[in-house]
This record gives structure tokens, C-alpha cells and sequence, in this order.
């Protein structure tokens, strides 16, 4: 589908939505290093951290957006307005989110901005078992109100996922678990000389 939407017009176009840069070089390089060679063009929205000038060496566009909370009014509308203006400029394919509040505020603009795909990756809510009984119903609604504009929801916690089905954040069969994963390199003892590795 994705294929030829982009035909004839370029690579595909993939927007990264997070709530700061760093998210992008801590725990999601292997991802957008991935779509990037793929041969897709893959921007990066995000609220600036220090991370921004080794995505942008890496060949990443970033383009900052300011960071709010919830509660924090004028932050989200122009986080939200900022969105839907590169949105609308740049007429992605794809929206990817991750982080509870940048994806609601992405996904709305995403919806705004009828973006054809829009994906939000669960790295685990803002509400749990302990959420005082009127923030945790609000957030629920929160992500049923945006789930139902969200094409696919991955989930990398299991517990996330059967949260996502019981509750019906999205419709059955629009939620997948993926689980997480390390680099068998980065954790690799040869790596180590047998001295530091008697210290762990």
C-alpha cells in the first residue's frame, strides 16, 4: 500500500513523533536506521535535548517542536498547530508516535493533517493500577478518543497489549505485541577482557 502511494513521487515519507530527541538515539536508532536503509525518508519531530546534531549527521531531518504537559495549555496547542503545519508541508505517508502524550497531540494532527498511516508504538502508558480513579479514566478515554484514528498500535509490553485488547483502545486486530529486544553485541562478554568480567 505504502509502495504505491509513494510511487512516482519520491521515497516514502515517514515522520518520527516522540517527546524528545534522545528517544531517537537511546531506543529507537535500530528502527530508523532500518527505514532509512530501506531507502524511506524518515524525519524526526521532537522537543530538543542534545541529541538532534547526531541524527542530523546520520542524515535525519529534525525539526523541534516545543515540549508540554497535559496540563500545560498553550505548549500542546502549539506543539499540536507546529505539527499540522509540517504535516500538511511535507505530506508524510507515514506518522509514527511513541511517548503517551507526544502520540495523542501527533495523532490529532496526524488526523488533521489526513495523513494516509498513522502507527503509534505503546513504550507504556501514563496511567498503571495505582492512578488516582479519575486521571486514569481520563487517560483511557484519552487513548480510545486518538486510538480510533491509530491504523496499528504496537505494543512492546505484554501486559500493554492485553490492557490495549481488554480495554478496546483500538479495534481487534489493529494491535500487535512485539515485545523489546537488546543487541547481543553490546552484551557480548568476549568483549570484555576475563578480569572485568569476574567484577560483574
Amino acid at each position: 500500500m505504502l509502495e504505491s502511494q509513494a510511487m512516482g513521487s519520491g521515497p516514502i515519507k515517514v515522520l518520527q513523533v516522540a517527546g524528545v530527541d534522545h528517544s531517537f538515539n537511546l531506543y529507537l536508532r535500530a528502527l530508523i536506521d532500518a527505514m532509512q536503509a530501506e531507502g524511506w525518508q524518515v524525519d524526526i519531530a521532537a522537543t530538543l535535548s542534545g541529541g538532534e546534531d547526531e541524527l542530523r549527521k546520520r542524515g535525519f531531518r529534525v525539526f523541534p517542536v516545543p515540549y508540554g504537559r497535559m496540563r500545560e495549555v498553550i505548549p500542546l496547542w502549539r506543539r499540536l498547530w507546529m505539527l499540522v503545519r509540517l504535516m500538511r508541508r511535507e505530506r508524510y505517508h507515514v506518522v509514527h508516535t511513541h511517548n503517551p502524550l507526544a502520540a495523542f497531540v501527533g495523532r490529532i494532527a496526524a488526523r488533521i493533517s489526513r495523513v494516509p498511516v498513522v502507527v503509534y508504538t505503546v513504550h507504556g502508558f501514563n496511567f498503571h493500577e495505582y492512578t488516582p480513579p479519575l486521571r486514569r479514566f481520563m487517560s483511557m478515554l484519552a487513548e480510545r478518543v486518538v486510538g480510533r484514528w491509530t491504523h496499528l498500535v504496537f505494543s512492546q509490553s505484554k501486559e500493554d497489549y492485553e490492557l490495549i485488547v481488554r480495554e478496546r483502545i483500538v479495534e481487534p486486530g489493529r494491535a500487535l505485541w512485539i515485545g523489546n529486544g537488546i543487541d547481543p553485541a553490546v552484551f557480548n562478554p568476549d568483549r570484555f577482557p576475563p578480569e572485568e568480567r569476574r567484577l560483574i
